[in-house]
């Protein structure tokens, strides 16, 4: 259970990548233990049918033991849930800062003055026709990351605030 209270979702794809590994290991953990569950279940069961003097006691013990046991299994499925969300919000967000990233080197490379040195102006032209077929390329990762991020917006994803913001940024650039 104290594993289950660790509110770190992580700050980078790797980092939720490497909480949720240790969170499946976590949960086959819980899988392999289940039929040592199963046989202190049967073994609980055989002693209260055969009347055993402690059997209340053996009953309530059980009923502690399995609530508790689904209890650990429900919060094991929100810790994933919330890595998984997590993992989804860091990658949009490192598309998204890659994105803003390359468009503040590509508005460096177009307010470049050396177009005025009328010298090489085919060389010139020639960089200008692949810096538009660059930018052209990526509009569909912009594209991508709008309609992802939407998504996630729309599911009422727990960093929809921030992932409207990044969107917003890298639509402004």
């Amino acid at each position: 259970e104290t594993f289950l209270d660790y509110a770190d979702l992580g700050d980078s794809v790797e980092s939720v990548e490497n909480l949720l590994r240790r969170h499946r290991d976590f949960e086959a953990k819980l899988d392999a233990q289940e039929a040592r569950l199963e046989a202190f279940n049967a073994s609980a069961d055989g002693l209260i049918k055969h009347k055993h003097a402690d059997g209340h006691y053996i009953d309530q013990r059980r009923k502690d033991v399995l609530q508790r046991r689904a209890h650990v299994r429900q919060m094991a499925d929100i810790r994933r849930r919330k890595l998984e969300e997590a993992l989804e919000y860091q990658m949009l967000k490192r598309d998204g800062d890659e994105m803003i990233g390359w468009i503040a080197e590509k508005k460096k490379t177009a307010c470049d003055d050396s177009h005025r040195d009328l010298t090489s102006i085919a060389n010139k032209l020639l960089r200008h026709e692949a810096f538009e077929a660059e930018i052209k390329s990526n509009r569909p990762k912009v594209e991508q990351i709008n309609l992802t991020g939407a998504a996630l917006i729309k599911r009422k994803h727990y960093e929809s605030d921030n992932i409207d913001r990044m969107i917003r940024r890298v639509n402004k650039e």
